[in-house]
């Protein structure tokens, strides 16, 4: 998987969506999650999940701020979108 997003990959394998799975998980469940617990999690809803897949998207949602580590835990981010923006002209 060199690319974020391909067309010739199945949506559900894609980064994108699952960092829209941990987003949804995050925001629905709790701040604040174990990284062992959100595996768990993601393979109820997706059947395989590979580490470079899960790695990807960890790393995708970190580098955009909706995500931060603070071990083992995974916290998420609340963003106002008055007060900040992600990207500056």
């Amino acid at each position: 998987m060199s690319n974020i997003l391909s067309k010739d990959e199945n949506i559900k394998d894609s980064g994108i969506y699952l960092g829209y799975l941990v987003l949804g998980d995050l925001k629905n469940k709790e701040d604040k999650v174990s990284i062992f617990e959100l595996v768990k999690r993601l393979n109820k809803k997706v059947p395989i999940i590979h580490y470079r897949q899960l790695v990807t998207t960890l790393v995708l949602l970190y580098s955009i701020g909706l995500i931060d580590f603070q071990s083992p835990n995974i916290l998420f981010n609340k963003h106002d979108p008055a007060q900040q923006t992600l990207f500056t002209t």
